[in-house]
């Protein structure tokens, strides 16, 4: 009796803590605008990279609410494996590239699943250049998405830690207003795409081709998205891992997401007469 009364209460913690890993605390957070509906905790989570302070945000600026948790080294810099990792570049031949010498890492115990990170989605540079009709029931986005997995500064290193085998990756739509100084919401952001994907585990000869997950998905938009100010974010949750040789840090090299074509509904047509 007294195992299963152990085992039980060992289930019981474990599901508090997944449940745990979705919570922000909101305590401390000051809001500017005030709201007559309660934010969702992706709401929380989205407002700091909305804001106008933080889309013109400072080299080194990190998104703490935009990922689940951060490893802290001692003797490495406090944001050595934050967010602002996974979309470091560096110059290559006048080019920018993926620095794939940094990452983010979980600083979980355990391999990390459960653990998050979400990145906003780039929008086109010519919007308008890139509309299309598509049909007259639905709006469609196509959202291409790359996953860098793991560590992939050597292959020593990618293979000593963790990298991310299977995952969820999500979609969320957020349509706000500028305000003075930042931006508020005028809804609770939507989740409008889900899906369970596994990313390989291939190791090339050069180091700097490691593996990665590329995507092109065809994204349904409610039509109240049909506005000026709507950004999208790309999540990914781990489920389970690549373990590591060495280490129990699950790592992402570099993750991007961007918009590369919108579809619109063709207009009713006006008949003359009636």
């Amino acid at each position: 009796m007294k195992k299963i009364v152990l085992a039980i209460t060992a289930l019981l913690a474990f599901a508090f803590d997944l449940s745990a890993q979705r919570y922000i605390d909101t305590s401390s957070i000051v809001l500017s605008h005030k709201y007559d509906f309660e934010l969702s905790e992706m709401a929380y989570r989205i407002l700091p990279m909305l804001s106008v302070n933080a889309n013109n945000h400072p080299k080194g600026w990190v998104w703490e609410r935009g990922r689940s948790s951060a490893l802290k080294e001692k003797g490495k810099s406090a944001d050595f494996y934050e967010i602002n990792k996974i979309n470091d570049v560096e110059e290559f031949d006048g080019d920018e590239v993926a620095n794939i010498s940094t990452a983010w890492v979980e600083g979980v115990d355990g391999d990390g699943e459960g653990e998050f990170v979400i990145i906003p989605v780039k929008p086109l540079r010519d919007m308008e250049n890139s509309i299309f009709r598509y049909d007259d029931s639905s709006v469609k986005y196509h959202i291409y998405y790359n996953v860098k997995n793991g560590y992939q500064q050597s292959e020593d290193l990618y293979h000593k830690n963790n990298r991310v085998k299977d995952a969820i990756i999500r979609i969320y739509a957020a349509a706000y207003e500028l305000g003075q100084n930042d931006a508020y919401l005028r809804w609770n952001p939507d989740c409008i795409y889900e899906q369970k994907i596994t990313l390989s585990d291939e190791v090339g000869e050069n180091p700097f081709c490691l593996n990665s997950e590329c995507a092109d998905l065809l994204i349904d938009i409610p039509f109240k998205y049909l506005m000026d100010n709507v950004q999208f974010f790309f999540e990914l949750e781990i489920l389970s891992v690549y373990k590591g040789s060495k280490y129990s840090d699950t790592c992402i090299c570099d993750m991007s997401a961007e918009i590369l074509a919108i579809y619109l509904p063709k207009p009713e047509p006006i008949i003359l007469g009636e």
